[in-house]
Formats: structure tokens, sequence, C-alpha cells
């Protein structure tokens, strides 16, 4: 399945899912031009940080000190406005906030939505 990944009304990434382990999905992607929006340079931030700690991650070393800086995407790790919009439905999907890895990106949904799939779609 493909999606855009939407931060807010901010086109993040294109995103398409290769693989599922619910409540887990990963997929490959493509980041959009974000740079240039000066609103989402702290999910620029965030989403480098993501990159940076991969190896990390990867290697379940979750106790390496360079994670700590996570604690500054706090908002955005509790925000809401994470959401991804199948391509062909444009559904949106609620999901809490992506971690990118240099080959992927996994995501959750967003479990304070039970219904997963709403009725909403995007403009």
């Amino acid at each position: 399945m493909r999606y855009q990944l939407f931060y807010q009304q901010h086109l993040i990434a294109s995103i398409e899912e290769k693989n599922a382990e619910f409540p887990s999905f990963f997929g490959h992607y493509r980041l959009e031009p974000i740079a240039d929006v000066p609103e989402l340079a702290h999910v620029r931030a965030y989403i480098d940080f993501s990159l940076r700690v991969s190896p990390l991650r990867e290697q379940e070393r979750f106790d390496d000190p360079a994670l700590a800086e996570e604690e500054s995407f706090k908002e955005l790790i509790e925000s809401p406005d994470w959401s991804l919009v199948e391509t062909e439905t444009r559904k949106r999907i609620p999901i809490i906030i992506p971690i990118f890895f240099t080959d992927g990106v996994v995501w959750s949904l967003n479990p304070h939505y039970p219904d997963v799939k709403t009725h909403e779609t995007a403009s």
C-alpha cells in the first residue's frame, strides 16, 4: 500500500508499505523537500536525529547517551498530528511519530483513535 506521511497539514514523505507485524508497519520512504518550510525545522531535526541514531536502535543499544537527545523532540513524539493518507482512497490514518532508518521507516497506529481508518479524507 502507498501512503503520504503528514505532520499536521504538511506533507513530509511518500511511503510504500513493505511489511507489517501488527501493531508495527515497515516501508520505504522518500522525503519531500521540507527544508525550506520554517515551521518544519524541528520535524527535519527529528528526522536527522532518527537517521543518525538508527544504527544504535538496530544494535539495541538503547542506553547509549546519544539517544538522550530524543527528549528534545518530546512535543513531536507526543503529538497527535501525525497521519498517513492512503494514496488511492485518500483516507487519513492517525499514527504515532514514525521512526526513520537509513533503509526504511517504521510506524504504528495511534491507539487513541479506535476507528483507525476514518471516513475523513485528505484535501
